[in-house]
C-alpha cells in the first residue's frame, strides 16, 4: 500500500526556507519527516520556479 500524500503549502514553504537556509536535501527530509526523494523532486521541479520571499530575521 502506498503511503503517499501531497505537500501542502506549509510543507513546500517549509522546505523554501530550509533549502534557503543552505541545508542539504537529506537533511531537510529528515527535519521534516519526509522522503528524500521527495524532497528532491520538489527541488528540481517546483523550488527553482517558485517565487517566495524569506525573510530572515
Amino acid at each position: 500500500m502506498n503511503n503517499y500524500t501531497q505537500l501542502t503549502e506549509k510543507k513546500k514553504v517549509e522546505i523554501d526556507i530550509l533549502l534557503k537556509q543552505g541545508l542539504f536535501i537529506r537533511k531537510v527530509a529528515s527535519i521534516l519527516e519526509r522522503s528524500y526523494l521527495t524532497i528532491s523532486i520538489y527541488k528540481v521541479i517546483k523550488y527553482q520556479k517558485r517565487k517566495v520571499f524569506i525573510k530572515m530575521i
